[in-house]
């Protein structure tokens, strides 16, 4: 028998005995059971909950188990009785699996060094990936440095982006995303999806990482400058960091916003046909998921000059981090270019064929069979 013990900060929702998650499903995890492990345990932040939303997906493949030595709260880790029970886990284990960066992922890796446990890094973002959270300056100084020197302790990485690769070296390393596409949508017409206005999403965590101010602030800006212009933007998503409804009435744009909530993968996929621009203006990304699933419906996104949205969209798509006025001039542009809508969308969709599903998990379970070959020998 041969277990992982994986570790992430996204929260797990524990309803009537079952564990739910925003992002992770029983595939996500795949990459490490196809690859010969029989077992996975997860070490997350769980939260109990009486009700549980759509949108939300189960976990129900029983090699799979979320731990809740963590509990609901980061500060918990620095309590004597939980670094026993996460030392205890770690010792216990062939293989640690730390999600880089994220606080459990750290705090874990310090027991690996101190235990001379085997592990993994998998490099999802930059050590800027907290600077918008309350005392990021900090954190982010701390991984500035700790970053570079636990990847290399690592007996391998796995990273998202080339950039990441470049910038955080292992000498056993992947390049290739958790993102997964099953299907492509292409579209059979660029035309305006309802004549005279723009359908502009996002899909995400409503967080200012993802710059979801920025969006509204661009609402207004359009709305004050091309009057007689009709956008609509959709949002996609919950756990929201800010009251962004309030937000929007005192902008004066709460007419022009939707705020969908949480959807499933399918109505998802539904919405994302109804729209004619996708934009996600994030701070921080490592290669990000919601943009290349909107990619894979042939959909133009505009993106923020960082170096994940580099290696997917071009230049010509990006804007600064923060320029609300930027995002609103290249989304006035789109609106009213359908060759333009056309040409970017039909790229975009050649482009996301490179992240299905069946080409990335190949790589994926080559590099965790190798891994497991290595903890054999």
């Amino acid at each position: 028998m041969h277990n992982i013990v994986y570790f992430h900060d996204l929260p797990f929702y524990r309803y009537e005995g079952r564990c739910f998650s925003a992002s992770f499903t029983d595939e996500y995890y795949e990459r490490f059971l196809s690859a010969g492990f029989n077992r996975v345990i997860i070490v997350s932040r769980v939260l109990d909950v009486e009700t549980i939303g759509s949108g939300y997906n189960c976990l129900t493949n029983q090699e799979l188990s979320v731990s809740d030595v963590v509990g609901q709260s980061y500060k918990n880790i620095l309590k004597p009785s939980v670094i026993i029970k996460l030392a205890r886990l770690v010792r216990s284990t062939d293989l640690v699996v730390l999600s880089t960066p994220s606080v459990n992922g750290f705090f874990a890796s310090l027991l690996c060094l101190l235990l001379r446990r085997k592990f993994v890094c998998e490099v999802a973002g930059d050590y800027t990936a907290f600077n918008t959270k309350r005392f990021g300056n900090v954190i982010t100084l701390f991984l500035k440095y700790y970053m570079p020197f636990v990847i290399r302790k690592a007996v391998g990485a796995t990273y998202v982006t080339n950039d990441l690769l470049a910038k955080y070296p292992n000498s056993n390393a992947l390049v290739g995303s958790n993102v997964n596409i099953h299907s492509l949508f292409p579209r059979s017409d660029y035309s305006l999806k309802k004549a005279g206005e723009v359908a502009v999403g996002f899909v995400g965590g409503l967080v200012e990482r993802k710059g979801i101010r920025t969006i509204l602030k661009a609402s207004a800006f359009l709305k004050d400058k091309y009057p007689n212009y009709k956008y609509q933007f959709h949002f996609i998503g919950g756990h929201a960091d800010v009251d962004w409804e309030s937000f929007s009435l005192e902008l004066g744009v709460s007419d022009l916003c939707t705020f969908h909530g949480m959807k499933t993968r399918s109505e998802i996929d539904v919405l994302l046909d109804t729209f004619d621009l996708y934009v996600q203006p994030s701070f921080s990304e490592g290669v990000p998921r919601a943009s290349i699933e909107a990619m894979s419906h042939g959909l133009p996104v505009i993106a923020t000059t960082l170096p994940g949205f580099h290696e997917i969209l071009p230049p010509d798509v990006l804007i600064e981090p923060g320029s609300a006025s930027q995002l609103a001039e290249k989304i006035h542009l789109f609106a009213n270019d359908k060759d333009l809508r056309a040409k970017q969308g039909k790229s975009n969709l050649s482009r996301s064929e490179d992240f299905l599903f069946t080409v990335m998990n190949e790589n994926r379970v080559a590099f965790y069979t190798k891994i497991l070959n290595g903890l054999k020998g």
